[in-house]
Order: C-alpha cells, then sequence, then structure tokens
C-alpha cells in the first residue's frame, strides 16, 4: 500500500521550493523521487524530505521514448528513459540505489466520477470526531485493489460532508448528527496501463509507493489556498489533454482526452506541406 506523503501541506509546496542544481551537493541521503513519464518529456524532480519546506534538490528532463498519447507503447524503451533521466537528476553515472517515488499518470483510461459513501459514527451521542472523518478518507497518493475490477483507485479527494442527508459542510468535526456521507471525487485507470508504468518504472530502479493523477499534479502548482476558487485548468500536454475542474478550490471533474501538442504540429505539417519538426518549431516560436 503506498504511503502518505505530504509535501508541507500545501498544494503549492513544490512551486514555491527552490531547484539548484543537484552538484550543489543538496541530494539527500534519502533522496525521493517525482516522476511524469509524459507522451513527449520525461521530468523528474528529486525531493529532500530531510528538509522543511520540502526541497527540490535535483531535476532533470528527456525526450519520452515508450509512450504514445498517454500509453505506454514499449516498456523498455521507457525504462531506459527513466533511468537516463534520474541518472541526471540525481547527477550521478548509476542509480544502483532504489529510489522510492510517486509516478505521475496521465492517457485517456483514467477517469474521474463523483461518489458518495456513508461514513460510521464511532460515537454513540453522534458527535463526530476526527476519527470519524479519517475512516472515509483514503491515501492522497495510494490506491486501493479490486481484484474484480479491470480498474484501479489512483486517488480519492473529498469534496463535502453530507450530514442528516441535507446540510453539506466542509468539516463536520464537533457537529451532531445521526447520519454522515462523504462525497468524494475518485479518479480510476486502467489496471493494465497502470502495471506497465509501473513495471517499467521499477526495471529502472524506482520502488513505487504511489500514484497521482497529471491534471491534478499540474493543478497544485496553480492552486492557492484560496477556497473561493472557481478553476478549470487544461494541461496540454505532447499526447493527451487533461481536464481539470475546482469548485471552492475542490476538484470535482476530471478527464483526459487523447488529443495533444502532436496533433496540432502534425495539422500544421499537413497544411503547409512541411515535415513534422519544421512545424513543431513554428509552434513554438508563433504559438
Amino acid at each position: 500500500m503506498a504511503k502518505n506523503i505530504e509535501f508541507n501541506g500545501s498544494n503549492t509546496a513544490l512551486k514555491k521550493s527552490t531547484m539548484p542544481n543537484s552538484r550543489n551537493g543538496l541530494i539527500s541521503n534519502k533522496p525521493y523521487a517525482v516522476v511524469d513519464a509524459g507522451s513527449t518529456k520525461t521530468n523528474i524532480a528529486i525531493l529532500n524530505l530531510d528538509e522543511n519546506p520540502k526541497l527540490i534538490c535535483g531535476y532533470a528532463s528527456n525526450k519520452t521514448k515508450g509512450i504514445s498519447k498517454g500509453k505506454v507503447t514499449d516498456i523498455d524503451a521507457l525504462s531506459d528513459t527513466i533511468s537516463e533521466t534520474l541518472k541526471k537528476a540525481l547527477n550521478s553515472n548509476s542509480t544502483s540505489k532504489e529510489i522510492p517515488a510517486i509516478l505521475s499518470i496521465s492517457g485517456n483510461h483514467i477517469k474521474g466520477i463523483n461518489e458518495i459513501e456513508s461514513l460510521t459514527l464511532n460515537n454513540s451521542h453522534g458527535v463526530i470526531t476526527f476519527e470519524d472523518i479519517n475512516n472515509g478518507n483514503t491515501n492522497k497518493y495510494g490506491y486501493k485493489n479490486n481484484p474484480h475490477s479491470s480498474r484501479r483507485i489512483l486517488n480519492e479527494y473529498h469534496i463535502n460532508y453530507i450530514l442528516d442527508g441535507e446540510h453539506a459542510v466542509i468539516n463536520p468535526i464537533g457537529m451532531h448528527s445521526q447520519d454522515i456521507k462523504i462525497k468524494k471525487h475518485v479518479i480510476s485507470g486502467d489496471i493494465s496501463e497502470i502495471e506497465k508504468l509501473e513495471a517499467a518504472a521499477k526495471k529502472a530502479n524506482i520502488k513505487v509507493e504511489g500514484f497521482m493523477h497529471g491534471g491534478a499534479a499540474s493543478s497544485s502548482a496553480i492552486l492557492t489556498n484560496n477556497t473561493n476558487d472557481n478553476l478549470i485548468i487544461i494541461d496540454l500536454g505532447g499526447g493527451t489533454t487533461d481536464i481539470s475542474i475546482y469548485e471552492s478550490n475542490r476538484l470535482i471533474y476530471s478527464s483526459v482526452l487523447p488529443i495533444g501538442g502532436f496533433n496540432f504540429s502534425n495539422d500544421i505539417a499537413l497544411a503547409f506541406g512541411i515535415d513534422y519538426e519544421q512545424a513543431e518549431n513554428i509552434k513554438i516560436q508563433h504559438g
């Protein structure tokens, strides 16, 4: 089971952290990696968990091989990409030591739905406690595996709590209720796609401790602590586009489209009769 990793308790902790070059000697004895293997680029950040706030002490990016439109097409090629990128991020010639990591995951096999689940009250007087609430919150970066399903739950984000079938509240601790339900946004993925990504990472000597939906990960760099934020965040990648909708700073919708920057470049190439590389340069330089 993946364990809960908190980055300074803030959605913007990674964005606000500085990013010195790993040559400065800031890689800790227990580095922690965040791996984003996209359709066109693979990005890896190395965190120093000994620091507070958590410090990004290494970073590298490489062209991805082995992924197309968010789906793994070649485990060995992807593993080589991850391994080379990890070496650069660690400023090392080898990755003989297993590195724990969270993997960002995307692709149009990712689905997000809203669910309502009943919680059991441990207090006979009907006063809601932290333990009652904690029982309904699964690991933000973990997953649950249903052996009878072809899908795996990746992340769950709570939206609100419903008391006695009527009142929706954000924090019900200390309130009285005979019936409490939690409304969550649940993100799941196809098990076979998840396992292929996990296999590639393991071959690169990465210990996979959890997954995070790419759209939610991108959103965390933008969101503030303003609870009134209502946002639609669109992350246009090379082969896919992640869409996340937030209401009062809480994730209520997520989806992935199998369309990305590649499609724009390809259309330019077809329209003007030029090769793909020229079209890509035109897109980057002129938008």
